[in-house]
């Protein structure tokens, strides 16, 4: 599988849902559209599987849960309505897809939290459901 980067625009981001619009400025190559699922459908235990690009390695895919399908997380001075599961975010991952047991795209992942300490929490991820970035994405871009 051959890896290489895209030039890109951003068209728009969103600090408060941690989420960009870009746009590829060169479209030599196919792109495959994803199937979207109903994040109002997932439940507690259901399978869900995060792809990201882990530390910069290349494609990567984890497995885990759902911990909750719907949860208020106040966040760098922001309260954030999200999906928690117990995945891993590292340097690289986040902005990835989440994707249910069906392979459909449920949210994107985002991030993690610290504890008191200042020390990364590992094992819990924390993603914007895709039904609030399908919100903004089809809002006016800017």
């Amino acid at each position: 599988v051959e890896e290489s980067y895209r030039d890109v625009s951003l068209l728009k981001y969103n600090e408060e849902l941690d989420i960009a619009v870009i746009r590829l400025d060169n479209k030599d190559f196919k792109i495959k559209e994803i199937k979207i699922g109903n994040p109002g459908k997932i439940e507690y235990g259901d399978k869900v599987f995060s792809v990201g690009n882990m530390m910069n390695y290349g494609i990567s895919i984890a497995e885990g849960i759902i911990s909750s399908p719907h949860i208020e997380i106040e966040y760098e001075d922001m309260v954030r309505e999200v999906i928690q599961a117990d995945i891993n975010i590292a340097s690289g991952s986040s902005g990835g897809a989440l994707l249910d047991k069906n392979g459909r795209l449920i949210g994107i992942t985002s991030f993690r939290l610290k504890d008191k300490a200042g020390k990364i929490v590992y094992g819990t991820g924390f993603a914007v459901p895709i039904d609030k970035v399908m919100e903004y994405v089809g809002s006016n871009i800017n």
